[in-house]
């Protein structure tokens, strides 16, 4: 189903993201695929956007808009890029 607010108006579309530590690679990497695919951001194709530990980390960092643009900052992409180079930052080893 494509998500059409005009023909839907009661209809609404969340994504929630899972949790896992490190794992948020898995979650990331689909989000950017789904981006790719449909050529649109994700905070564009959903109304509601959330997550449970690293997916709830993943969840602001796709919704955080830049002031001046007053569009989202981060792809998808960009933010497994993050997981993928900075994930000794984001998960220390104890």
């Amino acid at each position: 189903m494509v998500y059409d607010p005009v023909s839907n108006p009661d209809l609404v579309f969340g994504l929630s993201i899972d949790g896992g530590g490190l794992r948020g690679i898995i979650p990331a990497r689909i989000l950017a695929e789904i981006e790719i695919r449909t050529g649109k951001h994700i905070a564009g194709l959903f109304e509601v956007i959330g997550g449970t530990s690293t997916g709830g980390i993943i969840a602001a960092a796709l919704v955080y808009e830049d002031k001046k643009t007053a569009s989202p900052k981060l792809t998808a992409h960009e933010i497994l890029k993050m997981y993928l180079t900075k994930y000794e930052k984001f998960f220390p080893k104890k």
